[in-house]
């Protein structure tokens, strides 16, 4: 069963990509220059060890797509002896990667049932792949996937052994839930276009250099491009969602502003059109905390009034925000409460700033201007 977990080990020397500084750099093999994914994969086996002989560089990793980056794939797949029932989900797999065997540990992957993908998986040995949860779930249930054998179906592609289930990641931006994906080692399903993962900050000092000398030493006809930081990776992953919400933001805030004016204006207005009647009660003997308490009890009547109305309409409205956020509940209650005190506040200040004002004049001179 898929609660059966497997335990996670660190190799020596290596850091976890969450625990470090990172940066990716993107690498296109020809096919004029590799005519085939075995020359490829030999390259960059070779483009790890000189990057990986640089104490710096040890932790160094390579992935077909970086995360938040990987095209929506959605191929079809066969499997060799699970039973089907005709209303069962498509057999189709979203996302496929193709990542160096260590890939998972250093990204920090959580292993959730058997294991990761090692150094022995290569292309001659047993074809393996490890799944993710939603693909385990998807496609077993509450059934263990491990053992059961899985192929893409187009192509001369042999079944793989699934070995490994793994937390889920969301590969295809933060906005869209995580499909069901399967990873296989480099070796075993070579890729020509690759991300190499390095975990540094620096790439414009001595690091970037070494960088860039550990590929030339490969091959000098290879340039690096899109050399960007795993920050700035998930950064244009969530570029429009966070222009869009920090626009909602600002709205939001001059909307609470005139608001908060408003508030203010209609009310002191209301305050001071009283003083007539404020002047007579304290000409008759009325205490002036009494009178302020009653001007201010009047007032937020009208002001609680309109904030209850207000959050009525707020709590049904704000479901249009849960494609903007990501793991924020769109009825945050802290934004329920600050909103809301804000107004009141003004309200209250609003009621009773002209009520004193009005209360410690004299009231002769009060009833004298009327």
């Amino acid at each position: 069963s898929l609660k059966v977990s497997a335990s996670r080990t660190s190799k020596p020397g290596f850091t976890p990509v969450s625990e470090s500084k990172e940066r990716s750099i993107k690498l296109y093999l020809p096919n004029s220059t590799y005519p085939d994914g075995p020359a490829a994969v030999a390259a960059l086996d070779r483009i790890r060890e000189e990057l990986r002989a640089r104490p710096e560089f040890a932790s160094a990793v390579v992935t077909s797509e970086l995360p938040t980056e990987q095209v929506l794939y959605a191929n079809d797949i066969e499997f060799e002896t699970l039973e089907r029932s005709p209303d069962a989900p498509p057999a189709n797999v979203d996302y496929v990667s193709a990542v160096s065997p260590d890939y998972m540990e250093v990204m920090g992957l959580e292993l959730v049932a058997g294991r990761f993908l090692d150094d022995g998986d290569v292309e001659s040995s047993v074809p393996v792949m490890v799944i993710n949860e939603t693909f385990a779930r998807t496609f077993f249930g509450d059934a263990s996937p491990l053992g059961q054998r899985v192929r893409q179906s187009f192509g001369d592609i042999p079944f793989s052994e699934i070995v490994g289930v793994v937390r889920d990641v969301r590969q295809d931006g933060l906005a869209r839930p995580a499909g069901t994906e399967i990873f296989f080692t480099l070796d075993q399903v070579p890729s020509r276009q690759v991300a190499i993962i390095l975990p540094t900050a620096d790439f414009e000092g001595e690091v970037g250099r070494a960088a860039r000398e550990a590929v030339a030493a490969v091959d000098r006809t290879l340039p690096l491009a899109r050399m960007r930081s795993m920050e700035e990776v998930l950064g244009e992953a969530v570029a429009r969602s966070r222009f869009l919400t920090g626009l909602l933001a600002g709205f939001a805030m001059i909307a609470l502003l005139l608001a908060a004016v408003g508030t203010y204006g209609v009310l002191s207005y209301s305050v001071s059109q009283r003083s007539r009647e404020l002047g007579i009660r304290m000409a008759i003997g009325a205490e002036a905390g009494r009178v302020q308490r009653g001007v201010l009890a009047q007032g937020l009547a009208v002001a609680m009034t309109g904030l209850g109305i207000g959050l009525i309409g707020a709590w049904f409205l704000t479901g249009v925000l849960d494609s903007l956020l990501y793991e924020i509940d769109a009825r945050d209650p802290l934004s329920f409460l600050l909103g809301p005190a804000t107004l009141a506040l003004v309200a209250v200040a609003a009621s009773w700033l002209p009520a004193r004002r009005a209360t410690r004049v004299d009231p002769v001179i009060v009833l004298r201007e009327e």
